[in-house]
This record gives C-alpha cells, sequence and structure tokens, in this order.
C-alpha cells in the first residue's frame, strides 16, 4: 500500500517540459494556432487538411538579419487654421466648391449614374476630377445641383427667383465648360477624359432640363467614339462588354457602356434625327448606309452569339442592352422624318406603314424579331428563378422583363396602320404596368428622382399613349404623377400630363367602355418653344367614323423645365383657324 502511495504521489508532483513558443510556422498554422510542421515550400499539415498554405514570408520579413531599424520621432506639424474633409478640398478656390464636390462624392454620383456591378464608371469619374480641372467644376455642379432640388417644392412657382445653389450651380458648370473649350483648343485631350467631360455634360442638361442640349451632346459622344473606332477595336474592348464576356478593359468597357445605353436617345435628336446605321445626305435628300456606328455593328455580333439559357441577371441585361440598341435604332431608321422643324420630335413615332419596304426593312425587321424570341427563350428559366426570391434579385429581372416587352410590342405592331392592333397587347401592357409598379414601390425614392438611364418612364407613357383599357390605362398616369421621375430625357410629370391629354381626348367618343379605332389618335409632336417658354402638342383625330382627321393642339406653360402649371387645349381643322380654348 505504501508502494502505491509514493508512486501516486510522484505522478501528481511531475509536471510538463516547457519549451520555448515557436514562431517561425507558417501563416495559416499560425492563425489557427496549430503546431506547424515547417515543410517546405508548404507545410504538410496544410496539405493533409485541404488548407492553403501562406507560406513563411512573414517569418522571412520579421527576423532577417540587419541593423535594427532606428525609431525616428516625426516633427511636430504647425497646427493648420483649417480643417480638409476630404483630400480635394485643397484643389478648390473656396470651401463652397468643396462641400458640392463632397456632395456628389458620397450622395449623387450613387443615385444618378447606371447601376454597374463593378462602379468603375463612379471610380473613373472622381478619379478624372484630381487631374481635369473642368471635370472637378462640373462634378461640383452636379452636387450644387443635388442641392437644389432636395430645397425645391415639387410645383415651383413660375415667378420663383433661381435659388442659391442652382446659381452656384450654373456658377461652376460655365467654369467647367470654359476650361472645356481651353483644353479642346490645344489639341491634347485624352479620349477618356474627354467622354467623362461629356457624360458629365449630358447629366447637367438632362438633370436641368434642356432635353435638346442633352441629346445634341449624346451625339457629340457617339460621334467621338466612332472617330477612335479603331483605337477601341485595337484594344480589343468590347463596346457593350462585361467581364464574363471577355471585356480586357473593365473600366473603358463601362464607360462605353453607357454610351451605349444614351445611344438609343440619339434618333430623338431634333436637329439631325438619325446618326445610324443611316446618315441623311443633304445632296441626294435620301438616307444613306454609315457602317460605322459601332453599337450597332457590335449588336449583331453579340445577339449572335446569344446562349441558349442565361445563367445569371448580368447576361440577360447585357443581350437585353444589345437588343435595345437593335430595335430602337431600326424603327428610327424607318420612321424618321427628313423635314422636321428645330424643336420637334414625335412621340412613339415607329407607328404606321413603313414609307419604304425593301428586302434589306424586311430581312432586318425578322433577324430582331427572332432575337426578341430567343431572348425570351433564354430567359425564362431564369425569370422563374429570380422571379420568387428576395426583393433585391427581383429588381432587376423585371426591370430587364419590363424593357424586353416594350420592345416587343413596338417591334411588331411598327408596320400596321390600324391603331385597334394594340389591342390584343392588353395583358401585356396589364403585365408592363405591374412591373413598373412593383420597381417604383421597392425603389428608395430620392430627393431629385433622376437617372441616366431608362427604365420606367417611357413603358408607362407607352400603356398610356396606347392602351385603350381604362383602368391599365389611368393606372399607368398615376403612377407617372405618383413619381415624377426623369430618365435622361424622358421626364415623368411631363409624360403624365401627356398621356392624361390622350386619353381626354380619345375617351369622349367612348362607347360601351371602349374607344372606337376612328378615334384614336395619330402623330403626336412635341414642339418646345424654349422663348415662349411652353411645349405644344398636336396629334390627328377623326371626330366621327366618317369625318375627316383634324389636327388637335395642346399648349402646355412651362416653369424652367417640364414641370407644367396651367394647360390650355384647342382644335383646329387642318389650315384653318383655332377655336377659342
Amino acid at each position: 500500500m505504501e508502494t502505491s502511495i509514493d508512486s501516486r504521489g510522484s505522478k501528481e508532483a511531475r509536471s510538463r517540459r516547457h519549451l520555448p513558443k515557436t514562431r517561425t510556422g507558417c501563416g495559416t498554422c499560425k492563425i489557427r494556432r496549430v503546431k506547424c510542421g515547417e515543410e517546405k515550400p508548404h507545410c504538410r499539415r496544410c496539405i493533409t487538411f485541404g488548407s492553403i498554405c501562406d507560406g513563411y514570408e512573414h517569418v522571412n520579413r520579421k527576423y532577417q538579419t540587419g541593423r535594427p531599424k532606428c525609431k525616428t520621432i516625426r516633427a511636430l506639424q504647425p497646427k493648420s487654421s483649417q480643417v480638409i474633409k476630404n483630400p480635394f478640398a485643397t484643389q478648390f478656390q473656396n470651401e463652397k466648391e468643396s462641400w458640392y464636390f463632397d456632395k456628389f462624392c458620397s450622395k449623387t454620383s450613387y443615385e444618378i449614374l447606371p447601376d454597374f456591378k463593378s462602379q468603375a464608371l463612379r471610380q473613373m469619374l472622381l478619379q478624372a476630377s484630381q487631374e481635369d480641372l473642368s471635370i472637378r467644376h462640373i462634378v461640383a455642379a452636379l452636387g450644387a445641383l443635388d442641392e437644389t432640388n432636395e430645397h425645391m417644392p415639387p410645383f415651383p412657382k413660375s415667378n420663383r427667383t433661381q435659388p442659391r445653389h442652382q446659381l452656384d450651380a450654373l456658377e461652376q458648370y460655365s467654369i467647367a465648360l470654359k476650361h472645356m473649350k481651353k483644353a479642346s483648343l490645344s489639341g491634347k485631350q485624352e479620349f477618356r477624359l474627354v467622354m467623362l467631360g461629356c457624360l458629365a455634360i449630358i447629366c447637367f442638361e438632362a438633370w436641368n432640363g434642356n432635353h435638346t442640349l442633352a441629346v445634341q451632346q449624346i451625339t457629340v459622344g457617339l460621334k467621338i467614339i466612332h472617330a477612335h473606332l479603331r483605337e477601341i477595336l485595337a484594344d480589343r474592348a468590347r463596346i457593350l462588354g462585361q467581364p464574363s464576356l471577355g471585356t480586357d478593359k473593365i473600366i473603358e468597357a463601362d464607360l462605353l457602356r453607357a454610351f451605349a445605353g444614351l445611344d438609343v436617345y440619339a434618333p430623338c435628336d431634333p436637329l439631325k434625327p438619325v446618326t445610324g446605321p443611316f446618315i441623311f445626305d443633304e445632296d441626294s435628300n435620301q438616307y444613306l448606309p454609315e457602317p460605322t456606328n459601332v453599337f450597332e455593328l457590335e449588336g449583331k455580333d453579340i445577339l449572335a452569339r446569344m446562349p441558349e439559357y442565361f445563367e445569371c441577371i448580368e447576361d440577360a441585361q447585357f443581350y437585353g442592352q444589345a437588343l435595345k440598341v437593335q430595335t430602337i435604332r431600326f424603327l428610327a431608321t424607318h420612321r424618321a422624318h427628313a423635314c422636321r422643324p428645330s424643336n420637334e420630335f414625335h412621340i412613339n413615332e415607329w407607328w404606321g406603314p413603313w414609307d419604304k419596304v425593301s428586302q434589306f426593312t424586311i430581312a432586318m425587321h425578322s433577324n430582331i424579331c427572332d432575337a426578341i424570341f430567343q431572348w425570351n427563350l433564354a430567359f425564362q428559366p431564369l425569370w422563374k428563378k429570380l422571379k420568387s426570391g428576395s426583393c433585391s434579385t427581383r429588381l432587376p429581372a423585371i426591370k430587364v422583363n419590363l424593357q424586353t416587352r416594350c420592345l416587343s410590342i413596338a417591334l411588331l405592331v411598327s408596320g400596321i396602320e390600324d391603331e385597334e392592333g394594340f389591342d390584343i397587347y392588353t395583358k401585356d401592357f396589364q403585365d408592363i404596368t405591374n412591373f413598373a409598379e412593383y420597381v417604383l414601390d421597392n425603389t428608395k425614392s430620392t430627393g431629385h428622382n433622376f437617372i441616366l438611364e431608362s427604365n420606367i418612364v417611357h413603358p408607362l407613357l407607352l400603356v398610356a399613349h396606347k392602351c385603350r383599357d381604362m383602368t391599365i390605362r389611368r393606372r399607368a398616369i398615376a403612377l407617372m404623377f405618383k413619381y415624377p421621375l426623369r430618365e435622361v430625357v424622358w421626364d415623368g410629370m411631363f409624360c403624365g400630363k401627356l398621356g392624361q391629354w390622350i386619353m381626354d381626348l380619345e375617351e369622349q367618343y367612348l362607347n360601351e367602355a371602349h374607344v372606337p379605332g376612328w378615334a384614336r389618335i395619330r402623330g403626336i409632336t412635341v414642339f418646345r418653344d424654349a422663348r415662349a417658354d411652353r411645349v405644344t402638342l398636336r396629334c390627328t383625330q377623326k371626330t366621327s367614323s366618317e369625318s375627316e382627321e383634324v389636327t388637335r393642339c395642346c399648349v402646355m406653360y412651362e416653369c424652367g423645365s417640364l414641370s407644367f402649371q396651367r394647360m390650355s387645349t384647342s382644335m383646329n381643322d387642318v389650315g384653318s383657324q383655332k377655336l377659342p380654348p
């Protein structure tokens, strides 16, 4: 018994041998706090457990031989009397410019630029503002314009003086234009800086309500891109591309992708209705092929490579954007008005029989219809998956589905003469309205409601114009008034009033809740008189099934932009005097 007690006591007295803590293991084992075998180049423990061995670089850096580094005491700097809020503050003339710039960096740039996943466009614009004085001032102007809209009521009075922030925005914008003019005269401008400056000008003019100038600037940007076509293709950067489809330069691709989205507005330019793929030759008084339209040419190649199924929403958006460019370009080319007056453009001008039907026109129409059909087939499996997901995954899918529905209707009905041909698309109009309402209800509202891409306003205007179902049409108009968005050149408040005017004209001839075919209006034109501060709408309509068409006229008086305060309407026969309103 004594022997057993002594042996047990000796075990309790025994202690574990202490060894110095090792600090030479690999980085992975050090983080996991396990013993490392220190095999090189990768330890055996990491290989056994399938981990990625970080190696021993941290050991070499920490225990490298040589003289120990001497600690240096940094000299104290004199205390600054001014607090620098951001790294660009010292590059501005005063604190006010810096404040507007900071507002654009922290808020405005996230809300008005296209929602690209990489966010490279925003980063590139901010980086360019550091090296280019003109972009820096126009960015500050956009920040001041954002501040203006936050403090401006939805319906400002017509005699209201310009607020201080708006005057600051105009001042910064004028300074930016002076620097741009000086840089253009030097002839030493980088392509990227020129395109970023052009994009910033488009933002400012469209946001400020100068739609004609915005569209003209879009055309200028497209011309610059066409002039640098060889340089772009030499860099192998896809114009509409994205990283998953082989883009070599992501930043340039996002910049050009933004202009690809704006390309569809070029036909709206009242001074030059068509920029490609056809141009108007004044000598021969006809449209001639223009093969240098970058987005048109690459769009055809992209649609030819469309997969059988879309694996992600980015691919659906990518091919949907190429489809949009092809469709809008086709409709603008074959429905263009060569003798259009200045400051006049047509609403949904693709309606009606084609002026000239050639084999080329028929083949092109058939190819785009096939591409839309193929896109819908490729999108359906992804749509079934995403529409039951969360709101963040459902929103982009609804937007691209909404866009393609509108393109399909516009293309399929582009050659008909009877307005009743739109009635078979009532179910599609209902889906478009439902989609738009979901997007608007689930999108965070901003103080200005301006964005440099179009998703909602034009589809709702299409429903208000072409859908004769009373309930659906009223819902679309109500949404434009409830959410007064401004998407590039499409002003939601103006489009809502336009839809209201169309509905009132047609529904005065209702027959058992149905608008007869003869009572449906044709050919809406919008003429903007900037000097008189008003917009004049015109269309043609019959007063009975046997009557000739008369011209309807509506004058909308503006307040600075497209927020109209009062309306006066009149009707006159073609060539006769106006009747009293």
